[in-house]
This record gives C-alpha cells, structure tokens and sequence, in this order.
C-alpha cells in the first residue's frame, strides 16, 4: 500500500504536468494570435495601396475597366493571399484548441499517439462538415 507521501507526491505531479500543458497549450495561441495580428497589419497596408491605386486611375481620368488594371488586380490578390493567411492561422488556433482536448483523453488512455491522431482526425472532419 503506498504511503501518503507517495500519493501526494503522484497527485502534485499530475497537477504540474496539467499545468505546463495548459500553458504550452495557451502560448501556441497567443503565438498564433500575435501573427494573425501581423498579417492583419499587412493586410491593411495592402488595402490602403489598392485604394491609392483606384484614386490615382480615377484621379487622372483613366478610362475603362479600374479592375482589369494590371496594378490593381496585383493588390487584390495580395489582399486574397493575406486573407487565406489569415483562416489559416484560425485553422492553426483550433487545431491547437483540439489537440489539448485530445491529450487530455490520451492522459486517460495511457498516452497512445496512435489514437491521440486517430481522434484528432475525427474531432477535426465532424467540425468540418457541411
């Protein structure tokens, strides 16, 4: 029968554990976060050129199409790209969310990689369907 000290000493270092990977969990996302910000910075910049762009072929009487302009469509994609960027990066935090849920239920049954990915796999497809 193990002494008191020895189920204090258990019980303390479970605790320990679940909170270093709480915070492991929380700094990935804070990570995560503070780059979304950066690409929404950028993303801002690029929108601010795209409008400069349109007021200058306006401004100098540009006739025809504003958007088949080779300038413009070059913003537009730049636009496009850092908003891919960004539900990437949302894609990244939940996948982080989920991955802390999944080594909670591995904790429970004995740390298996294999099902930890399994269950994973299965979190992130129900959340993905229509």
């Amino acid at each position: 029968m193990p002494s008191n000290w020895e189920n204090i000493k258990r019980t303390v270092k479970g605790e320990l554990s679940s909170a270093a990977a709480a915070s492991k969990k929380y700094a990935r996302i804070g990570i995560a976060n503070i780059s979304k910000m950066n690409i929404r910075k950028s993303m801002d910049s690029a929108y601010q050129d795209l409008g400069e762009e349109v007021y200058n072929q306006v401004s100098d009487g540009t006739k025809g199409d504003i958007s088949k302009s080779k300038k413009v469509k070059k913003q537009i994609a730049k636009v496009n790209q850092f908003k891919q960027s960004i539900e990437d990066k949302d894609l990244e935090i939940e996948t982080i969310k989920q991955d802390a849920v999944s080594e909670i239920k591995t904790d429970d049954d004995s740390n298996s990689p294999a099902k930890a990915k399994a269950e994973k796999t299965a979190l992130v497809n129900k959340e993905n369907r229509p």
